[in-house]
């Protein structure tokens, strides 16, 4: 690996790996690092990117993958799989010293993603991941992490992950003051297909294994007690690849947008409803809580522009 950040620590970082990094080096850097919860002013987010060539996947990965997510065995690459074949590039730069604000609470509050091809499970891929500047909102600063993939310098897959740093001053729960009983979201989907599926207890530990995330927040009641949260919670990725799998046997043809927009956490256990409405190519759907009231996420498949 070559690390060419300015010695002054706030010029572009480009780091460039010949083998996956071990999320070993990373974890202890996330837990143990104390660095402030917000860019302070005056300061912005360098340029950081990290790339990959010639990544292979394991088998054992990608069987692990579609057991914890549920998706079916073919010759193609689950469409939210490449995030967790990058999440060591992430921490690697989400931990580096140019990176200014600290990694345990942020959260994730919209994804994105583009399919442009199917890519086969054994097609090798260049990674590249690049982060770059902020933007301050009312619940304090957003983050965009995105993240691409190639086969053969042809783009086949693109994310969009966005992250946010509330500023605690002015929200609580990631939403504004006095706004807490909008946090049900609006009416359910209507004229949907109604679904549902278990998100057990364990499933922040068993997808924790597979993708390398072992937030805290999502492993135990005891280490997500220290971050405000009752109980553990489902990790968003997760919840995506759930979705996916359920919503693949109907997915468009050719290249696609897959996106949604995080509302409210799902404390494990819990007994979730999937409403989908498909109409002219395209499938928007909701994840709710067992009563149907409270809005978990909200997004849509489509045929991409």
């Amino acid at each position: 690996m070559s690390d060419v950040a300015s010695s002054a620590g706030r010029g572009p970082v480009k780091l460039e790996f010949s083998r996956m990094p071990q999320l070993r080096r990373s974890m202890p850097r996330m837990m143990l690092q104390r660095k402030p919860a917000l860019v302070s002013a005056g300061r912005a987010v360098p340029r950081i990117e990290a790339t990959l060539a010639g990544y292979e996947l394991d088998g054992g990965k990608l069987l692990d993958y579609r057991k914890v997510c549920g998706f079916a065995a073919h010759p193609y690459l689950p469409i939210t799989l490449p995030h967790v074949l990058a999440m060591p590039l992430h921490m690697e730069m989400l931990t580096h010293a140019a990176f200014p604000i600290g990694l345990l609470g942020l959260v994730h509050v919209r994804n994105e993603i583009v399919q442009h091809r199917r890519a086969r499970v054994d097609e090798t891929l260049d990674l590249q991941v690049v982060i770059e500047g902020h933007r301050d909102t009312e619940r304090g600063q957003e983050f965009e992490l995105r993240t691409y993939a190639k086969v053969d310098d042809e783009l086949v897959w693109e994310e969009r992950c966005t992250f946010l740093a509330r500023d605690r001053g002015r929200a609580r729960d990631g939403k504004p003051e006095g706004k807490g009983d909008e946090r049900r979201g609006p009416p359910p989907l209507a004229d949907a297909l109604l679904t549902s599926f278990v998100a057990p207890a364990g499933i922040g530990r068993d997808y924790a294994l597979v993708s390398g995330d072992y937030n805290p927040i999502h492993l135990a009641a005891l280490t997500a007690k220290a971050f405000g949260f009752p109980r553990a919670i489902a990790h968003g990725m997760w919840l995506l690849g759930r979705i996916a799998a359920e919503l693949e046997p109907r997915w468009p043809k050719g290249r696609t947008r897959y996106e949604a927009q995080f509302r409210q956490p799902v404390l494990l256990p819990a007994w979730v409803m999937l409403a989908n409405r498909a109409q002219e190519g395209r499938i928007d759907f909701e994840l709710r809580d067992d009563s149907g009231e409270r809005l978990h996420l909200g997004g849509a498949v489509a045929p991409a522009d």
